[in-house]
């Protein structure tokens, strides 16, 4: 074994490499699909700011907008569950994921309801005492479940770096991915 060998574990055959190579493409498109549902939500959020708090009708666009990202989520956790196969060295970054995914769903339903229960107020003009309470209630959970799907997508990528440099994936090989991510699986 060699020095490198000793710092980044023992080196995978070729074979496995290239499985694992395939892995992290499927796993990056999963990713992305996610990044877009985020990124459709993200415009609605930020189109009404701040006032889903006194206008019913934002208050229903965004939560039309979070439960549609909920439903994506729920779709790209059953997507990520038929991975396959899952070379046994990525087991512990395919979980990862699939904790991100599931805690990103659960977010998102939250999201749901939440402004789901504010378009539903009947609000006076100037007046959100009825909406503040739904969000000094609803709010900080909606927080504490994006913090810790934060959390668990920090250590997943911890994870997943040490699995790209185990593989001595080449900064190359990365933007390889990276490419072949973007495009469809038939391509």
């Amino acid at each position: 074994m060699g020095f490198l060998d000793g710092l980044f574990g023992s080196k995978i055959d070729p074979d496995k490499r290239a499985r694992i190579l395939d892995y992290l493409v499927s796993e990056g498109r999963l990713r992305a699909i996610q990044d877009d549902a985020a990124s459709a939500y993200n415009a609605v959020a930020a189109k009404h700011g701040g006032s889903v708090m006194t206008d019913p009708s934002a208050a229903r666009e965004l939560a039309t907008a979070a439960a549609s990202m909920a439903e994506t989520y729920k779709q790209l956790v059953g997507q990520h569950s038929a991975l396959e196969p899952i070379p046994d060295e990525a087991g512990e970054t395919y979980f990862g994921w699939h904790s991100v995914f599931l805690a990103l769903t659960t977010w998102a339903e939250h999201n749901a309801s939440m402004f789901g229960a504010l378009s539903e107020l009947e609000v006076e003009p100037g007046s959100a005492v009825a909406a503040e309470r739904v969000v000094s209630v609803a709010g900080p959970r909606s927080v504490a479940l994006l913090e810790e799907e934060q959390a668990l997508r920090d250590q997943t990528l911890k994870v997943e770096t040490r699995l790209m440099k185990r593989c001595r994936i080449t900064a190359e090989e990365g933007r390889q991915i990276m490419v072949d991510t973007e495009r469809e699986p038939s391509e």
